[in-house]
């Protein structure tokens, strides 16, 4: 890629992560909403809607979606070409969906009491899965923007949405007091927001017009990626439904405020690494003594990640005492397992990538599968015996498995020489405010706040202390604070 070409990568990546960011960060900016107007059943049984639409919304493309970003951007020749296989995707999943969410609704009361335990909240399945079809429709169109890389139109069409559903479920539940309904309702508006949004600036695109070659093509792409769609479901969101059959809709909400808290890592660490990280091993795998500098990055990815868990982890006890209400205060007890469990997918990026690198991506189904179909049996044996936590920590071993068989396949394909002496370090970096943090007691907000800031800076210390930082990478920090320092007295004093 030229010199020209990386700014404008990164630039149009930044824009469509703030878009991808809001379109999922809605949830928790509505954490001192719905804790105030709904109970904590009511935003169980929210997040039991959430996670059925989910897996039905699976099978409402058939992979076309996945397959369509490729054939717009590899096998379509022409503009024209590209404008047909696009109303080929958009058609196909727009007649899938329209009919799969339609016998959804007529079955919704049998739906309703194998996710829900009860007939009564069909209507509420009505409802989202109405949100349901306009979300995946808008995403097929939305998809033309990041081929066309069109990301200020994208993000602007994404500010759109989630600025009206932050107003309207602040307005249906705050003023009108409609309580899940309102939610509900707000979602299907919202969402309708996007939709519209999307088709008015492609509205040349549609046309009446079908390619079978085409369909072909992303299907053949795009389905073998959904057996990956249903693991990774049945990892992040099946435990769910054993909640709410061993437990309660209570226990599942809170739960699920947990959950938020602990996807700040996903969003924040995860997936820009996720995004960026094929860019840099794959280059490097190719190069001599390539293999070393992979496992030198791999440990500053380990020491970041656990960093940023550990803030999550402690930070997020007082977060929810400020942003809840009682009622939810202790959902903070899931937060550090779920926390574990986010950071443990974090490194089965870094565990991935022999498998990536030699081709062998089946060797991925092989791993998911399996850590999918223990933390099933996980979930049956803990929920029932320790509910919630139950639930976090089968999340967390089976995330941990999965990293350990992906490190173990991956190093027969190609050998990652990681540090494991810087790793050491980190983790000794890690435990050591953790068991400390264990061993006290919960004190009062503001010395609790007060001490989760000196355990964050004790981690820092021990990771400068243990030599983690070499000499080269610290002097590179020491130059890169003090260009900050001077820019920000420059700034005061230009602003002065």
């Amino acid at each position: 890629m030229s010199r020209r070409g990386l700014p404008e990568l990164a630039k149009h990546s930044a824009v469509y992560a703030f878009g991808n960011f809001l379109q999922r960060a809605i949830g928790f900016f509505l954490i001192p909403v719905y804790t105030r107007f709904l109970a904590p059943s009511d935003y169980g049984v929210l997040e039991i809607l959430n996670v059925t639409l989910e897996v039905i919304l699976i099978f409402c493309h058939f992979g076309a979606g996945t397959g369509l970003m490729r054939t717009l951007l590899y096998e379509a020749d022409s503009q024209e070409e590209q404008k047909i296989a696009f109303a080929t995707a958009f058609w196909f999943v727009a007649l899938l969906s329209g009919m799969v969410l339609s016998i959804a609704c007529v079955f919704s009361p049998g739906i309703s009491r194998l996710a829900a335990g009860s007939p009564a909240f069909a209507p509420w399945f009505r409802l989202i899965f109405v949100a349901g079809l306009l979300q995946l429709n808008a995403s097929i169109v939305l998809r033309v923007y990041r081929a066309e890389l069109r990301s200020v139109a994208f993000t602007a069409i994404q500010l759109a949405s989630f600025v009206t559903g932050l107003v309207l479920n602040t307005f249906f539940l705050a003023v009108l007091n409609t309580g899940l309904r309102g939610v509900l309702i707000s979602g299907i508006i919202s969402s309708a927001v996007l939709f519209a949004g999307s088709v008015i600036f492609l509205r040349d695109h549609f046309r009446l017009a079908f390619s079978p070659r085409h369909l072909r093509s992303m299907l053949r792409f795009g389905a073998p990626f959904i057996p990956t769609f249903l693991t990774m479901w049945i990892l992040t969101g099946a435990d769910r439904y054993f909640l709410q059959h061993f437990a309660s809709s209570t226990e599942v909400g809170l739960y699920s405020l947990g959950m938020r808290f602990a996807l700040i890592l996903q969003f924040a660490f995860r997936t820009p690494l996720e995004q960026n990280w094929p860019a840099i091993y794959y280059p490097l795998a190719k190069q001599p003594g390539g293999s070393r500098e992979l496992g030198r990055i791999v440990a500053y990815i380990f020491a970041a990640g656990a960093f940023l868990a550990l803030a999550i982890g402690l930070f997020s006890g007082p977060a929810i005492r400020i942003m809840a209400t009682p009622a939810f205060y202790p959902s903070y007890r899931v937060v550090p397992l779920l926390v574990a469990a986010v950071f443990l997918n974090v490194l089965n990026l870094c565990a991935s990538v022999g498998v990536n690198v030699s081709g062998r991506s089946e060797f991925t189904s092989l791993v998911t599968m399996p850590a999918a179909a223990l933390n099933l049996l996980l979930d049956w044996w803990m929920v029932p015996r320790y509910g919630m936590m139950g639930a976090a920590a089968a999340t967390a071993i089976s995330f941990g498995v999965m990293v350990v068989a992906h490190f173990l396949i991956s190093q027969r394909f190609y050998r990652v020489e990681y540090d494991w002496g810087k790793i050491a370090r980190a983790l000794l970096a890690l435990a050591t405010p953790v068991v400390i943090r264990v061993s006290m007691p919960t004190p009062g907000l503001i010395y609790e706040v007060a001490l989760d800031v000196g355990l964050c800076l004790l981690f820092l210390a021990i990771l400068f202390a243990s030599g983690f930082v070499g000499p080269d990478a610290s002097r590179w920090l020491q130059q890169g604070a003090r260009q900050s320092a001077r820019r920000i007295l420059v700034g005061l004093g230009h602003r002065a």
